[in-house]
């Protein structure tokens, strides 16, 4: 929900928000399928913040 409430605060539409938040899904799905897993959060969450620790270096330099 919260990534939701995100994409409305940038100003986006509520169809548009839901097509973002299933554009998300889609990827974890394909995911899941290809590397033949379940869904796992914790792995999930710890690959989301590794993903926004190396921007935020990125960004910062």
């Amino acid at each position: 929900m919260e990534y939701y409430r995100g994409k409305r605060r940038e100003g986006k539409k509520h169809q548009h928000a839901l097509r973002c938040l299933a554009d998300l899904w889609v990827k974890v799905a394909y995911a899941m399928w290809r590397k033949k897993e379940r869904y796992d959060e914790q792995k999930h969450l710890a690959s989301m913040a590794q993903f926004w620790l190396s921007n935020n270096s990125r960004m910062k330099a």
